[in-house]
């Protein structure tokens, strides 16, 4: 079996072709939960801050706290998406965190300059192209994170109470004055349907940053209107290259227990037909396997199982975007 290692030159290239044609606008995706960029640098989306890579904020934050940083962070900058629907998926999210609990983060994320200015809010972001409204989330988002190891009290608690309600604020009423109708409608859209039996939110939401991020793109490729599969793939391949598949990952043993690994083989080797697609499953069931080793602590046989998938699986996604490209 081929390495990551091995294909790396080929890889690059494959998903700079990718990347960079017309029909691939980004690395960021186009729509729903963890988009894209354009040609130009300058107007990326996920680097509009101070000239601030999003990534570099984002990736030591859980996929949830991620993921509101990020619809907030490119809302008015993404050239297909809205900045409605930017704030309704940092709106959906951030219903579904606890505003009792501490949002821990790294001490590093919160002592650089940039992370300081984005604290203080205000008119100090306005020299780099942030507007009153965005400042004003972003001041309320950062004053909701706690940093790891340090003492809470009393104070700071209803201090971060006061901040994730004053966010939410923030983003209804931003939602209704972008939107014609006023009204704030954040159903699921039908790429997130079930999928034999699992449901997209509930394998998605538990899982870290990176990790939800791969299971998301793989999930919704070739489900959205409008939406190359090969697109979606390559997200999936970014943030894959994002895990270290030696490392372990605690999940709870009720994760997979509607994890339908028979079904998934079946239609991988095309034993029975299924919607998703044979590629689709192969990659959904080394995936998933992937994970249940993560979550195996102390074993060397499990450590070797870690790299078998997270190798199928990547080799899986570069073959299925090289093949959607044939000219390239």
């Amino acid at each position: 079996m081929t390495t990551p290692q091995a294909n790396e030159n080929n890889l690059k290239q494959s998903a700079k072709e990718i990347i960079t044609s017309t029909v691939f606008q980004g690395r960021w995706g186009t729509t729903d939960t963890h988009d894209t960029d354009t040609n130009d640098d300058t107007l990326a989306p996920h680097e509009d801050i101070m000239g601030t890579k999003l990534w570099d904020y984002i990736q030591p934050l859980t996929r949830q706290v991620g993921t509101i940083l990020k619809y907030i962070w490119r809302a008015g900058l993404h050239p297909s998406e809205t900045a409605a629907h930017d704030y309704k998926i940092a709106l959906i999210n951030l219903k579904e965190l606890n505003p009792n609990a501490a949002i821990e983060v790294p001490g590093e994320f919160l002592i650089t300059h940039q992370f300081k200015k984005i604290y203080e809010g205000g008119e100090g972001l306005a020299a780099f192209g942030v507007g009153e409204k965005k400042a004003n989330m972003l001041h309320h988002y950062t004053r909701m994170l706690k940093q790891q190891g340090t003492p809470d009290s009393g104070k700071a608690f209803y201090q971060r109470i006061n901040h994730y309600n004053s966010l939410r604020k923030a983003l209804e009423e931003a939602i209704k004055a972008e939107t014609s109708s006023g009204t704030n409608n954040t159903t699921s859209p039908a790429h997130h349907d079930n999928i034999l039996g699992m449901g997209f939110w509930d394998k998605v939401r538990q899982l870290p940053f990176a990790e939800g991020n791969v299971l998301k793109h793989i999930w919704k490729a070739g489900m959205k209107d409008g939406s190359p599969a090969a697109e979606d793939y390559t997200k999936a391949l970014t943030y894959l290259r994002m895990i270290i598949p030696e490392e372990t990952l605690p999940l709870p043993s009720e994760y997979f227990h509607n994890i339908p690994f028979q079904t998934l083989m079946s239609v991988m080797h095309g034993w029975e037909s299924h919607k998703i697609g044979d590629s689709k499953a192969y990659m959904l069931y080394h995936f998933f396997h992937l994970l249940l080793h993560k979550k195996m602590t102390g074993e060397f046989k499990s450590v070797q199982q870690r790299r078998y998938h997270y190798e199928a699986l990547y080799q899986e996604l570069v073959d299925v975007i090289k093949a959607s490209n044939p000219a390239k």
